[in-house]
């Protein structure tokens, strides 16, 4: 995928969110949305692990909030926590979907390329004289 295919998916992403209508969801929508759209600026090689580690803590977040939900010990404010999660959860996860298949092959990409060292080549030129 190219960068300006994401940034087109963002701003759709983007259209989406302006239609929620709490206030409180829509804020935190839009700050996922800002962030997922600076990772963009990063190589492909790089874009996934934020991405990567931002869903393991909203995981590890909502699984807290999860427990307290089982034991039904949830305030209505963990509630509602717990759902703004699982909105911002999808953004992230979605945005995840888009830049992994090209994250993973740029990075097979650069582990396949050559690297010679300076010491290597310099050894090499004075074998061949």
């Amino acid at each position: 995928m190219k960068k300006d295919t994401l940034l087109k998916k963002l701003a759709a992403q983007a259209q989406k969110i302006e239609k929620v209508t709490d206030e409180v969801l829509r804020t935190a929508l839009q700050d996922v949305h800002t962030q997922c759209c600076a990772w963009t600026d990063l190589p492909w090689t790089e874009i996934s692990r934020p991405v990567v580690q931002k869903i393991n803590e909203l995981g590890a977040q909502g699984k807290q909030l999860l427990e307290k939900e089982k034991q039904g010990q949830l305030s209505e404010e963990e509630r509602a926590t717990l759902m703004t999660l699982r909105e911002i959860y999808r953004v992230y996860y979605w945005f995840y979907l888009m830049v992994a298949p090209t994250a993973k092959r740029a990075n097979r990409e650069k582990r396949r390329r050559p690297r010679y060292r300076s010491s290597s080549l310099e050894d090499n030129q004075r074998q061949a004289s």
